[in-house]
Formats: C-alpha cells, structure tokens, sequence
C-alpha cells in the first residue's frame, strides 16, 4: 500500500484549502492509500483533526510517505527532500501560495495558470477544484418559490433585502471564521439557490442547486459571476467562479435580478457538469498519475 501526506500550512479556519484537502483524503482513502495530514498547527482546529482522525486519516509524524500532495508554500517545502511533491496552486493574491521550485504544480484555474505562466515562467495543468460528491449530492427537487443560502464569508445583507423583497427565504453560515460550520451540506438541503464564490459555488454544484456566484469580502469586494446558466460554467470557471473582472454586483436590484434568472432545470444540470468537472475521485487519480510520472 502506498502512503500520502496530504499538508498545508494550517488547518485553523474552514476554507477552500481546507475543504479541498478534506475531500481528497476521502477519495486516496477509497482508492487503497495510507493517507496522512500535516500542518504547522497541529491541534489547533479539533473539528478538521477529528474529521480526519474518524475517516481513517492520520496526524504525519514523520512516518515514511510516497508522495505528497500540498496547498501553500510550507508544507510544499517541508516535504520536498522526503519525496514527490505535488503543489496545488490555489491563489495568486498571496506569495505563500507560489509555486516552489522543485514540486510538481497543478493550477485549480486558468486565472491561476497564466498568473503563473506570467509572473513564474511555468506552464502548469489546469485541473478545477474536486469535490466528494458523495457527500455534496441533490436530496430532492427544488421548489418553484426558492429558498437562498448563502455561504458568503462576506457581508450578504444586500442579499438578505433582496430575498425579503422578493418573499424568499434566506439563511446563511455564520460569518465569524471560527464558527464557521463543518456539515454545510445538511443546510444546503433545504435551500434551492447556494450563493458564493469559488469551492463555495461548486458545493452548491454538486447538490445540485442553482447557483449564483457572489460575496462581499476583502479582496473581492461585491464581486462573482452571477447566476450560473450550465451553458456558461466554462467561461466563469476561469476565475474559479469568483467572478474577478466581471462587472461589481453591488446594489438589491442588481441582486434581485440575478435570482430572478432561478430556473428548476439548471440545478440537474450543475449536478451532471459536477460529476464530469468537479469530482474529487477523478482528480486523486490524475494527481497521483502525474506524482508517479514525475
């Protein structure tokens, strides 16, 4: 049986990485691999080591490993002398997330890719972000008036008016990133449109909601795509479906507008494109062929 460490720099806060790696182990774990964690926290997030812990996935205490498979710049390091390191390439906002020289890289978008290509010099693959699809699957059919979850880490209250004017219902996560929720799925169950940027958008994907790609946070202030027709997914997977470049979606009306667009049909559709594009078997089986070909 071969070992993997899956590892980046901390697993505090609930995020893309975080969830990124989550899923993976989940499916190196089905395909017959040890599977290790690594960070330099260690201990602090109970909720992601437990998770990890309970799905046969255990703390990397300098156990002989085969490959490695890395978000950001620390643990691409840590690892890069004990053996074949993948470095998955997540963010072009932050040097911890540049390529290391030495490791294998994978972009999660094309935005991303020719960030690198330009700035770096490197022609990466492009492979978007995986998702268990196990665990983010639909759970029924969506109704014709819709309820909106948002899972914006940014302020969605120009969202909330804009469910109450239209009579939708609205729920979201809490916004404080140490209480962010672990079980997301269970919440998006009982909602028909999923609203947020990037792996947040993809979830709702693979649930098989409609989608609208938006938040109000830092960096990406009123920013996304919008509303995601399946026709045009590809083009919005540029950005990761953040939306980045496209025009700001910054008032109630321009919100309103965007659900207005909600069609029954699209979540089935969101689901299909999931299973070929977003799934996280197919995407551990690439990563560990382009590890063993290195």
């Amino acid at each position: 049986m071969k070992s993997i460490v899956l590892g980046q720099d901390k697993f505090e806060f609930i995020g893309g990485t975080t969830t990124l790696l989550v899923d993976l182990s989940v499916s190196l774990v089905k395909q017959g691999y040890k599977v290790y964690y690594w960070s330099t926290d260690f201990g602090k997030h109970s909720i992601t080591e437990e998770w990890f812990q309970s799905h046969n996935v255990e703390m990397y205490l300098n156990q002989p490993v085969d490959l490695a498979i890395t978000c950001q710049q620390t643990a691409t390091m840590f690892f890069l002398n004990k053996c074949k390191v993948l470095q998955l390439l997540n963010s072009k906002f932050t040097s911890l997330e540049y390529p290391v020289p030495g490791a294998l890289h994978i972009s999660v978008s094309h935005e991303i890719g020719d960030f690198v290509k330009q700035k770096f010099g490197e022609e990466t693959s492009v492979i978007l972000n995986g998702i268990d699809l196990d665990r983010y699957k639909p759970t029924g059919e969506l109704n014709a008036v819709p309820r909106v979850f948002s899972i914006c880490q940014g302020d969605d209250s120009l969202l909330k008016q804009a469910c109450i004017e239209l009579g939708y219902e609205f729920n979201s996560v809490p916004k404080d990133v140490g209480n962010r929720i672990w079980n997301v799925e269970d919440y998006i169950k009982d909602s028909d449109i999923v609203v947020g940027i990037g792996r947040s958008a993809m979830v709702g994907m693979a649930c098989g909601k409609c989608v609208i790609s938006w938040d109000n946070r830092g960096l990406n202030p009123y920013t996304g795509c919008g509303y995601i027709k399946p026709e045009n997914f590809y083009e919005y997977a540029y950005t990761n479906l953040t939306g980045r470049g496209y025009p700001p979606i910054d008032t109630v009306d321009k919100l309103k507008n965007e659900l207005l667009k909600y069609d029954t049909n699209d979540g089935k559709i969101l689901r299909q494109i999931a299973e070929v594009r977003l799934n996280a078997d197919t995407n551990a089986t690439i990563y560990i062929n382009k590890l063993n070909n290195k």
